[in-house]
Order: structure tokens, then C-alpha cells, then sequence
């Protein structure tokens, strides 16, 4: 843009007592570096400190000294009024700008592109945390700054994002645009004027943009921090409903409004901390009265005010329909997180938005959209130092946020950190409701659905990740517990099991084997139904296959990960690796056994572990990593050709294995094999390691058939030898395998492998459709068809063909009422 194209500016401030501010705010303004023309107006809202004599200070700056405190919009408005530039810039006192700011913001300005709109980047006053780069809004008005405090090192900051408003704090708009959709609402005296002018701009067909560029840094609760919160809290309240009255359209107003009445009452509720047990008709309580905070009843008197000024309020709204040019979904879709719980985070006022939600289908106006968050609960260790589960839920979620934005939670801290990924610590129900209510969909495995019934309602999409056969595991892990233990822990199992397989709204699992046995399940407890087959008759609707997946880039490499002193293997010995943990339903025995053979053949053998087992993951210590430890002990193996690492660190797995020379996996002949995937294949893969394994799972067989290894059979402790000694002889057949395990890893990139999780965040409407039409049979327990039978006995005529509604209440009038009494609840539970 040359300089004669850039448009002039008035920067507009209110001031109200701002004495502290304004001169670090005027003096920011003053050093820009703009090539073009602009101005500076104050509209001093009737302050009684010395802001007039600072001002004085500030020749080229106009001063509207007005003899009341008109707010922050009215004051914004008589600035724009006194302007005859092209655009406007807003800037609150309690700011400075970086040099650039003007430039920078008007670049991004584009009118005829339809951006006459841009927002600044606000950082904290120190400029180490985000405190406006993006924004949302939520179904009831309520607005949000995303990223607020992150630091600005770890924040997702994109240049250019569109946004469904701009913060008033700085910002930049035509001059034109603004006044044509009546510029600030005047009414609102302090708080979401931004959003609702944004909400109005978008109306009328205008845009809205991020300027990453245009820096500005703020002073918190400069201005605002004065007020008491009960105040502050009313303002928020009351103009959260003005938006929502004064810009929804007649059709869906009708749903939008009574639920944020509803929501707005029960955050009175939450927040007066009220017993409702003492209002029970006949409930024994001597007390009249109990006094309740004011930021409890502000909402309520925010609902009054809307009352007390509803004329207005409707011919302020037919003005703006009047002039509407875009529809409600098109601006709905610039919400990003309608569905977040903005407001309150209490597990009772977030089961009551799911109750709102669901019963007035607000659903269906934000139905056909993207996925706008993506949560994915953790799970095991994500940390420095993870195994599968916990890999599998890092790698998951920075997978999928190619896609959408994705938050990672876990109960515990997570001590890894993301560019591309927010990670949240819950430690409450109430903590994870709150990420699960501004998702719109949320991936879960194992046990994380125990205990945490939020994960089993509400309105977005539940993926339910089944890629851990961890009952077969358990079975084997439990052999050599107590029966009682034993029986405890499968009755878990398969609780969760039953939780996870009713819970979910599609599936993922690891394998096309493990497909057919969780399909096998899923029609034993009722999810093969008729609607989800019409929808898709291949059932890939209903559990897909997203496998293990390995990192795009190629692994590190740093010579003396592997090979140095410390471990005593030097550069021309040849390096078995034991690539994970040595659970329960390994046989690392068999590969000792198998190592002493090679041994005699290859004395320059050297067989290291990476790793035993990983502690700190809540699970029983394993007896077959002490059986290692005692037998490498038993035959002096350690220090004499077995290394037994501490667990490798995540990101350093990569470079320890491309120093081996060859990976090995050995089990025992178990259930488990059958449906099991193993991770460590993949990362073998990966570091192009060929394999030598036991078969028994799909990934042996992939080896096999792709050439990428040797398969030997479970407890062949001969074969295994043989395979580990040809490889070690036969450089040319390692290379071989080696390229054809690097050529594998393409097919079991994350990127690619999370293709089917894709289609669910691009689509989910499609799911929540599924879930809505989806056939709730309810199994009979032997007590409930004890009790049909004794009512079968009872009144004959309740089994008569024909009849219809009469016979039934006919039959129910004359069963006794014992067996009544015992009817009613399973009959409700039916219902």
C-alpha cells in the first residue's frame, strides 16, 4: 500500500480518572511510525482526577470533555462523531501500542474485501502472555478471549484469523461501516459493546480480522478493576441478552432466548449457594429470609433492566433485521465455541446446559458446521517418559489438530509443552464438564470414563478409542494375584467395557481384527441398530480403524545415544534391541535364552532393554521385568552383553534405535496376541529396524508378508536364535529389511492414520443425527422377566394379541399392586 493509498486515522480513547494511564497510552500513540495521516480525540467522560492537566500536556490532542460519564460506548460514538477520517482506531487508556500498531492493523484492512474490520494483538502489559489473539462466543451472548494468559512463546498466534469481533481495547474499522450498523450501542455502558458491534458488522455482511502485527500491551483492571463485581457482573448479564434479543432473527430467537433465561436463572442459583431442600413443600426449616451475594442476584437485576427498556430494545431490533444481509448460520459460524460454558463451571449448572441444550435442540442451529474443539482426554503417563496409551494420546491430538483446535487433558500435570496443542489439568468433575461442554468432540479410552459420567452425556461427539486390548492384559496380569483380586478386576473390566461400548458415537480401534471383535461386541449389547446401518452399510459410521501411528519426520539422529561407554557397546558390536516394557504377556526369557545362543556365534552380540517397565503409571509392579533382572543376575549376563536401560525418554526413542541393528519382540502363545497391536512395530518402522518377532498378532504378519523382519513361532527359543544370528552374518538381508521397514512407515504416519477421526470433525452433525435417531434397547435383567412373567400370571388378557391401548390399561388396572409397585421403575428405566 503506498502512502497516499494508506487511510487516515482519529484514535479514539475515553477516559474516565485514567490519570495514570494516559500519558504511557498518548505517548505510544504519539511515537507510531504510520506513512499517513491521523489524529488523536479524548472523550474525558467527566473525570475528577487530574487526566484534564496530563491532557493539557498532549497539544495535538482533541479533548471532548463531557459533563457526565457517558460509558465507554457512548464516549466511543461522540469520538467517531467529532472524526472525519476514513477509519477510526479504538485504544483504551490502560494501553500503549508498539510502534508499528497502525501500520501493521492497516494492512489487514481491506474493505473491499469486506475487512473493515481489524482487531490488534494484546498482549500483558510485559508482553509475555496473550491477552486478546482470539475470540469467541457462546449460544446465550456470552463472549470469551481465547488464549487469555498463555504465554505468547507456547500461543497458536495466526495472522489474518477471522473472528467474530474485535476487542474494543484496539482496535481498527471503517469509519463508514461503523456508523452504518449505528456504531456502538450506547445502552450498554461497558462490556460486550465489542461483541454485539461485531455481531452486527457481521450482519451487515462485514468481516473481521486478526492483525498479529499490530501489538498492543495491557495494563490489567486499569480501568475496570475499580468497580465492584456485583456491577461489573450485571453489565455482563444484561448485555449478553441485548445481543442475543437485538440480533437473532424471529425463527431462532424463539429457541435461544428461553434457554439463556433458563441458563441465566440457574447461574443465580449456583451462585447464591441456595439449599433447595429447605423450599420442599413440608420441609422443616425455621429460617424466612437467608442472605444471598449480590454478584447472586446482579443477573436478575440484568433481567429486569431488560424488561424495564424492552421497547426500545425492540425498535432497535427491528432497525438492525431491517438492514441484515447475512443469515443467523453464517454468523453462527464465526462463534467458534457456541457451546462453551461461559458463565459458570459447577457440574450442576454444566448438566443443566446439556438439559437446556438438548431439550430446545439448540443443536440444530449450530448443527452443520465444523468441529471448533476437539478434546481429547489423556491417559497413562504423558510426560518426558510415556508408554503406548499415553503416546497414543499425545500423538492423537497433535494429529487432529491439523483439523481442528484440539485440548489435551489429563488429572495429572502434562510435563511435555505444544505449539499446536492447549493443554488443561482437571481435577474435579467439574473441571472437565467445562472442557467437555466447548468441545464438539472428545476422544476417550479405557478407564477414563470411569467416574467421570460428563464423558457419557451432553452434546458432543464421543469417540471412544478401543485400540488396547487391556482385558486380555489384565486377564494375564492377574494370574498371579489372589482369585478374589482377580475376579474384582474383571468385573471392572467389563463394566467399563459395557460404560465405553454404550457411551460412545463412534469407535476407533487399531486393526481390521480388532474391528470384527469389537463389531461383535457392539451388536451383543445393542448398537447395531437399523438407523445406523440405512446410514452406512459398511458400519465404518460406527467403528473405524486408526491404527498406531509413527512421526512424520524422519527420527534424529545423535551418534552415542546408544553406542558409548556408559552402556559398554562400541560402534562394530551388533545390537539386538528390546524396543518397550516387558508386561506381563511378553516372554523376554525366551530371548535371553535366544541371546546366549548368539552369542557363541557372534561374541560382539550385545542385547539391551529399553526399558523394564514404566513406574509411576498406578499399575502393579510386573513380575516378568524382575524375572529379566534375576535371570540376567543368575547367569552374569549384565555388564557381559545385557544392558538393562532406564526407560528412554520419548523423544529421544529415535535416535537409541537407529544405533541398533535389530528390534525383538517375543510372547507367549495368549489370547491377547490375537488382538493385539503392538506400538513398538511401528517405531521399528519408523527407524527403518528390522524385526524379529513371535508370531500371533497382525503386525507380525505385516513383517512377514512385507518382508521386514523374520517371524519365528511363540517359545521357539531355536528358531529365534537362528533368525538373530542370520541377521547378524548377513549385512545385504538387514539393509533389505531395513528399506522395507521405512517404506512401511509411510502407511502409519499419525496424519494418515487419524483420516476416519477427520471425517468426524468435518462432519459431526452426522453423528449427533446417528445419536438422535439411535435405538436405546434396554437388556432384561432375570428379575425383570421374573417380574413380565408374575404379570403374565396375573392378568392373561396383557399378553392378548389384539386389544391396543385399552387392553393395556386394562391389564395394568387389575395387576396386583405388590407387583405393581415393583413394575414402576423398571418400566420408567424402559421409557
Amino acid at each position: 500500500m503506498s502512502v497516499e493509498d494508506r487511510p487516515s486515522v482519529t484514535f479514539v480513547l475515553v477516559n474516565h480518572n485514567g490519570e495514570r494511564h494516559l500519558h504511557d497510552a498518548l505517548t505510544s500513540i504519539r511515537a507510531l511510525d504510520y506513512d499517513g495521516e491521523y489524529d488523536i480525540v479524548v472523550v474525558d467522560n467527566a473525570s475528577t482526577d487530574g487526566s484534564l492537566k496530563i491532557l493539557g500536556g498532549f497539544n495535538e490532542v482533541r479533548v471532548l470533555a463531557e459533563p457526565t460519564n457517558l460509558g465507554f460506548a457512548a464516549g466511543c460514538n461522540a469520538g467517531v462523531a467529532a472524526s472525519d477520517a476514513e477509519c477510526v482506531a479504538f485504544v483504551n487508556t490502560d494501553m500503549r501500542l508498539d510502534p508499528g500498531w497502525l501500520t501493521q492493523a492497516v494492512a489487514k484492512y481491506d474493505p473491499r474485501s469486506g475487512y473493515s474490520c481489524v482487531a490488534g494483538l494484546i498482549l500483558d502489559w510485559d508482553g509475555d502472555r496473550i491477552d486478546f489473539a482470539d475470540a469467541i462466543v457462546n449460544y446465550h451472548g456470552m463472549a470469551s478471549q481465547v488464549g487469555f494468559g498463555v504465554r505468547v512463546d507456547k500461543a497458536a498466534v495466526e495472522d489474518g484469523r477471522e473472528l467474530p469481533f474485535a476487542c474494543g481495547g484496539a482496535m481498527l474499522i471503517g469509519r463508514s461501516a461503523f456508523l452504518d450498523v449505528g456504531g456502538f450501542d450506547p445502552a450498554y455502558f461497558a462490556y460486550f459493546e465489542d461483541v454485539d458491534l461485531g455481531w452486527r458488522l457481521r450482519l451487515a455482511g462485514n468481516r473481521i480480522r486478526l492483525a498479529a502485527g499490530a501489538r498492543a500491551f495491557h495494563r490489567h483492571h486499569g480501568t475496570a478493576g475499580a468497580y465492584p463485581s456485583f456491577q461489573r457482573a450485571l453489565l455482563l448479564e444484561r448485555n449478553a441478552l441485548r445481543s442475543l434479543i437485538k440480533n437473532v432473527d424471529d425463527e431462532n430467537l424463539g429457541r435461544l432466548l428461553p434457554a439463556a433465561l433458563m441458563l441465566l436463572i440457574e447461574r443465580v442459583l449456583v451462585a447464591s449457594g441456595s439449599d433447595r431442600a429447605d423450599y420442599d413443600f413440608g420441609a422443616r426449616s425455621e429460617r424466612e429470609t437467608e442472605t444471598i451475594a449480590r454478584s447472586a442476584l446482579a443477573p436478575l437485576h440484568a433481567v429486569g433492566d431488560i424488561v424495564a427498556e424492552l421497547d426500545s430494545l425492540i425498535d432497535e431490533r427491528r432497525r438492525i433485521q431491517a438492514r441484515r444481509r447475512v443469515s443467523d448460520p453464517d454468523v453462527f459460524a464465526s462463534f467458534g465455541r457456541p457451546f462453551e460454558p461461559l458463565g459458570s463451571a459447577s457440574e450442576g449448572y454444566l448438566e443443566a446446559m446439556t438439559s437446556v441444550t438438548q431439550a430446545l435442540r439448540i443443536d440444530d442451529l449450530f448443527g452443520r458446521r465444523r468441529a471448533t474443539r476437539v478434546l481429547v482426554i489423556g491417559y497413562d503417563v504423558i510426560g518426558g517418559r510415556m508408554a503406548g496409551p499415553g503416546v497414543r494420546s499425545w500423538e492423537l491430538a497433535h494429529a487432529l489438530a491439523r483439523h481442528a483446535p484440539v485440548t489435551l487433558a489429563f488429572t495429572h500435570r502434562i510435563e511435555r509443552e505444544s505449539p499446536s496443542v492447549d493443554i488443561a489439568y482437571f481435577a474435579t468433575g467439574e473441571e472437565l464438564g467445562a472442557l467437555v461442554e466447548e468441545a464438539d468432540v472428545v476422544v476417550f479410552q479405557g478407564f477414563a470414563v470411569e467416574g467421570h459420567r460428563l464423558l457419557t452425556a451432553g452434546r458432543a461427539i464421543r469417540v471412544v478409542d478401543l485400540y488396547d486390548p487391556w482385558i486380555f492384559e489384565h486377564l494375564e496380569d492377574q494370574r498371579a494375584r489372589s482369585p478374589a483380586s482377580a475376579r474384582t478386576v474383571l468385573r471392572r473390566d467389563v463394566d467399563v467395557q459395557r460404560q465405553l461400548l454404550s457411551a460412545g458415537d463412534f469407535f476407533i480401534c487399531a486393526s481390521e481384527r480388532q474391528r470384527d471383535y469389537w463389531l461383535g461386541m457392539l451388536t451383543a449389547v445393542g448398537r447395531l441398530d437399523g438407523p445406523t446401518y440405512e446410514h452406512d452399510e459398511t458400519l465404518r459410521s460406527l467403528i473405524d480403524v486408526v491404527p498406531y501411528g509413527c512421526p512424520e519426520d524422519e527420527p534424529p539422529r545423535a551418534s552415542g545415544t546408544l553406542r558409548n561407554d556408559e552402556n559398554g557397546i562400541a560402534d562394530d558390536d551388533f545390537v539386538v534391541l528390546w524396543t518397550g516394557g516387558t508386561w506381563e504377556w511378553f516372554d523376554p526369557i525366551v530371548v535371553l535364552d535366544a541371546f546366549e545362543s548368539l552369542r557363541e556365534a557372534v561374541p560382539n552380540s550385545r542385547l539391551v532393554f529399553m526399558g523394564l517397565e514404566l513406574e509411576g503409571r498406578g499399575v502393579p509392579a510386573q513380575q516378568r521385568a524382575q524375572e529379566v533382572r534375576d535371570e540376567c543376575a543368575r547367569r552374569s549376563l549384565l555388564g557381559d552383553g545385557v544392558v538393562l536401560a532406564d526407560w528412554i525418554p520419548y523423544d529421544q526413542r529415535g535416535a537409541f534405535m537407529r544405533e541398533a541393528d535389530v528390534a525383538v519382540i517375543a510372547t507367549r502363545r495368549l489370547a491377547e496376541s490375537r488382538l493385539a497391536f503392538r506400538s513398538r512395530t511401528i517405531d521399528h518402522f519408523w527407524t527403518g529396524l528390522p524385526t524379529v518377532t513371535t508370531s500371533g498378532d497382525v503386525l507380525a504378519e505385516v513383517v512377514e508378508r512385507e518382508g521386514a523382519g523374520i517371524v519365528v513361532e511363540p517359545g521357539d527359543v531355536a528358531s529365534l536364535a537362528q533368525a538373530l544370528t542370520r541377521l547378524a552374518s548377513d549385512a545385504d538381508l538387514r539393509h533389505a529389511m531395513s528399506a522395507r521397514a521405512l517404506r512401511l512407515a509411510d502407511d502409519y504416519r499419525w496424519t494418515k492414520v487419524v483420516e476416519p477421526m477427520r471425517r468426524v470433525i468435518e462432519e459431526p452433525w452426522r453423528w449427533r443425527a446417528l445419536r438422535a435417531n439411535r435405538d436405546t434397547p434396554v437388556a432384561m435383567t432375570e428379575d425383570a422377566q421374573r417380574l413380565l412373567a408374575e404379570w403374565r400370571r396375573a392378568v392373561p388378557q396383557a399378553t392378548a394379541p389384539a386389544g391396543g391401548r385399552g387392553v393395556a390399561r386394562t391389564a395394568w388396572s387389575r395387576t396386583p399392586e405388590p407387583v405393581r409397585r415393583r413394575l414402576r421403575p423398571m418400566l420408567r428405566r424402559i421409557r
